[in-house]
């Protein structure tokens, strides 16, 4: 563990068929994201009930979903004001919804939302821009994919660390 702030990012692609056309035609090859928290909970927006939570933003256990096709763990060097920012907001928007609606947009390609709903990597974008991470995307926040936001934390400075002894490819 390092004594600089930082805050890891991990990027799955899953084994179902709605995982693999996100990645695919999300681009970037991933179908999710979380934010693993210090005390090693898996924060991210889920459209299922895995990990004892129901859909939408909460902390999950790490293994909460082990039936995976690869996995990826981004640590992004942060400011101790960041990291804090970045919790504080993730937790005022625990148990908030899944923004189903943003991921109709993508289909249809418009500007779909739903008002405090969130999708991974939307969340993900929203708690880095919030947090001041990183600056105006000049671009909705609901189009960025898992794939975008793993280009997006890596641009930043993030490296990749071993995954979990959990997980086995």
């Amino acid at each position: 563990m390092s004594d600089s702030p930082y805050i890891d990012f991990a990027y799955r692609l899953g084994k179902g068929l709605g995982s693999l056309a996100i990645a695919y035609w999300g681009g970037g090859g991933w179908s999710h994201v979380d934010m693993i928290d210090d005390m090693g909970q898996w924060w991210g927006a889920r459209s299922d009930s895995v990990g004892g939570r129901a859909p939408g933003f909460w902390p999950r256990p790490p293994d909460y979903e082990t039936a995976l096709r690869k996995l990826m763990i981004l640590r992004l060097p942060v400011t101790s004001a960041q990291k804090e920012a970045f919790w504080t907001k993730a937790h005022s928007i625990m148990g908030d919804p899944y923004n189903k609606a943003g991921i109709v947009a993508f289909a249809l390609d418009n500007n779909l939302s739903t008002k405090g709903a969130y999708f991974c990597s939307q969340a993900s974008a929203m708690l880095k821009l919030s947090a001041g991470i990183m600056h105006d995307l000049h671009a909705n926040i609901i189009k960025v994919t898992p794939g975008d936001d793993a280009m997006l934390v890596a641009a930043l400075g993030a490296s990749e660390v071993p995954p979990p002894s959990w997980w086995i490819p």
